[in-house]
């Protein structure tokens, strides 16, 4: 699983820029499922058309989110703030 997260940060860390700055990124299909690397199912989120939301917690009190397409597309933006935090 290490290597799973592995990848993910490393895909975050290069968009941590637009991330922040309120973008909603398309995740490459290389990366692997978040219940495989570190990433929570997220029950209450905004609908907007996803099948399934997952949440990564970061240090600085915001989190990565997920919105999980039917399709495949996994759609990633940055929480300001952590409510499970």
């Amino acid at each position: 699983m290490y290597a799973m997260m592995e990848s993910w940060n490393s895909w975050i860390d290069s968009a941590w820029t637009n991330l922040a700055a309120g973008a909603k990124l398309e995740a490459p299909r290389y990366l692997p499922h978040p219940k495989n690397a570190g990433f929570t199912p997220e029950a209450f989120a905004t609908p907007e058309g996803q099948c399934a939301d997952w949440v990564l917690s970061c240090n600085d009190g915001s989190r990565v989110h997920v919105h999980e397409h039917c399709d495949g597309r996994r759609v990633v933006h940055r929480d300001q703030f952590d409510p499970n935090q």
